[in-house]
């Protein structure tokens, strides 16, 4: 992005909400497309850095466990943090042929709360470590060919689907904004 666009973007990012109706009367119909935090990456590096550091420590970017993830008749069911509805469930197919099947992984996100924001989300059995990223209300799906084999069939089946989140908002991943 050329550096006098750059700058005009920037200027209407941060004055647009300068110039809303501020009263509480008007506040309750009113809701701004992102949060102030989302325009980070757009900011130069002296303003965004110290923004960035202001994390706790390190374990506010590990990942956290959500739930165990089931058949469509035991669903899992979580506020994320960019999208306040999430469901999932897993189906159990053999579309591969194979001996022990695989899966679909269903995620349906929905009531996003801002344009901008992104939920990480990791995917882990013993016997593989799997993610994937959502930023648009819909469902989602994770297709799993085959399992590993009988180990990987057993742990899914008997003790579920692990799934973890990682508080991790959109502007904090390398976004090549923070280094040009």
């Amino acid at each position: 992005m050329p550096p006098p666009l750059r700058s005009l973007l920037l200027f209407t990012l941060l004055t647009v909400p300068l110039l809303l109706p501020t009263s509480r009367v008007h506040a309750h119909g009113l809701k701004l497309p992102f949060r102030p935090k989302d325009v980070l990456p757009f900011l130069p590096r002296p303003i965004s850095w110290p923004i960035l550091s202001s994390l706790r420590s390190p374990v506010d970017i590990l990942p956290s466990f959500v739930g165990a993830v089931s058949s469509p008749n035991g669903s899992l069911e979580w506020k994320g943090a960019c999208f306040y509805k999430n469901r999932a469930w897993m189906e159990f197919h053999n579309k591969s042929g194979s001996e022990f099947g695989g899966g679909t992984l269903h995620i349906k996100v929905s009531n996003a709360h801002s344009w901008t924001c992104m939920d990480l989300y990791v995917f882990a059995t013993p016997y593989r470590v799997t993610w994937d990223y959502y930023f648009l209300t819909r469902e989602h799906t994770l297709e799993f060919k085959e399992w590993e084999g009988k180990a990987e069939y057993e742990y899914v089946s008997c003790y579920y689907f692990p799934l973890f989140r990682i508080l991790l908002p959109l502007l904090l991943l390398k976004h090549p904004f923070l280094y040009t």
